[in-house]
């Protein structure tokens, strides 16, 4: 069983000091820590990061790429290869690409009629009966997906594990099992408030409303995006109130209502554009 993770070493040229998570933010991590974070134990030279969580405690973790010394309390092994049905499942930070092809699938579903979503629906299910991924074996690892709200980097899959699959979600689709998932949100944009480090987008569909909170992490990822989203409300007065389109993770509101974390300025499309490409589109009238 994995032992938690409760202190790391930095080190930067001559400097060596022993770090503990109260001691660690996003913006000190991505400022100063990144990259330079070891193992705290003796002669273990495993490369470790900071994973920021704005909803449960942050923690430290093993590089993707680095494994620890044989003798190392924090020795484990990886879990490529290991048997379907044994109930391991993979997490899968989910990568920037896929997000990206998420978010314009998402979009062309939002300009589709119910009726052509269904005959889409339909085709697909046909499709998979009739035919069958042959890389899925007897020893393929089942993923679940994850957005990170951190830093990123591509992550690839190996071949003897599923992709990890990102639903997506109409505003008016949300359910109870979505909490705590991440999920592809698509909805109208009917409000925008923006505060310092925190903005609330409400969405909404066919009646049904959830409340998009882009807060400190995001800011922390994407601060080329602050005082930006006047955009958004500048383009429903040009136009019409524009579809937002997001990968993030569902919570559960204090009100009891749905909301929408999203951690990345590349994790969201308003008017299948970027924010930066939507300001620029304003500003000069072509992308």
């Amino acid at each position: 069983m994995p032992v938690t993770i409760i202190a790391v070493q930095y080190r930067n040229e001559n400097e060596i000091e022993e770090l503990r998570l109260s001691s660690m933010n996003l913006e000190s991590y991505n400022s100063k820590y990144k990259g330079k974070l070891y193992c705290s134990m003796p002669n273990c030279e495993a490369k470790m990061e900071y994973v920021h969580c704005s909803t449960r405690p942050s923690y430290f973790r093993t590089w993707k790429h680095s494994d620890h010394a044989n003798d190392c309390i924090y020795k484990f092994d990886r879990v490529e290869g290991a048997a379907r049905g044994s109930g391991d499942t993979l997490s899968v930070e989910v990568s920037q690409k896929q997000i990206l092809n998420a978010l314009r699938e998402a979009y062309r579903l939002s300009q589709m009629s119910e009726e052509e979503i269904e005959e889409e629906k339909s085709r697909r299910r046909n499709s998979r009966t009739t035919s069958k991924d042959p890389n899925l074996t007897a020893t393929t690892v089942p993923t679940k997906a994850v957005i990170s709200s951190g830093p990123r980097s591509d992550v690839d899959v190996p071949e003897k594990h599923r992709g990890a699959s990102l639903y997506k979600r109409r505003v008016d689709a949300l359910r109870e099992t979505d909490i705590g998932k991440p999920r592809i949100l698509f909805g109208i944009v009917d409000s925008v408030k923006e505060g310092p480090k925190q903005v609330e987008l409400m969405v909404s569909f066919n009646g049904y409303a959830a409340k998009v909170k882009l807060g400190e992490a995001f800011f922390a990822n994407s601060p080329t995006y602050a005082g930006l989203f006047y955009n958004v409300e500048a383009y429903s007065d040009k136009y019409s109130k524009p579809m937002f389109v997001g990968a993030g993770d569902v919570r559960l509101g204090k009100n009891g209502d749905y909301e929408f974390s999203v951690y990345h300025g590349e994790d969201f499309t308003v008017a299948n554009l970027n924010l930066l490409a939507l300001a620029a589109h304003l500003k000069y009238g072509s992308l």
